[in-house]
C-alpha cells in the first residue's frame, strides 16, 4: 500500500472537518424549523461541529441543558418539555 505525504494527509483532514462545520445562524435557522420559539441558542460558538455538545435554554423550564448539536436538530429537547423528544 502507498503511503502518501503526511504533510498533504493532515492538511486534506483539516479541510474535510472546516466543511463539517456549522455557522450560530445556520444551526439557529434550522433548530426553530424544529423547535419553533421553546429554546435559545445564544451561548453557542460562532462556528462548531454538528457532533459537538452545546449549551442551549429552554424558555419554558429556563433550563440550561447541553445537547449534541445533530440531536437537537433531530427533534430532542430539554428533558423536562414533554413537546420535545428530551
Amino acid at each position: 500500500r502507498k503511503q502518501g505525504c503526511p504533510k498533504c494527509g493532515t492538511e486534506k483532514r483539516l479541510e474535510n472537518s472546516r466543511q463539517k462545520l456549522i455557522s450560530r445562524r445556520e444551526f439557529e435557522q434550522r433548530a426553530r424549523a424544529v423547535h419553533g420559539l421553546l429554546f435559545e441558542y445564544s451561548e453557542l460558538p460562532m462556528e462548531f461541529s454538528l457532533n459537538d455538545s452545546v449549551i442551549i435554554f429552554c424558555n419554558e423550564h429556563n433550563h440550561v441543558f447541553f445537547c449534541a448539536a445533530r440531536d437537537h436538530l433531530d427533534g430532542k429537547g430539554c428533558s423536562r418539555n414533554s413537546r420535545s423528544r428530551g
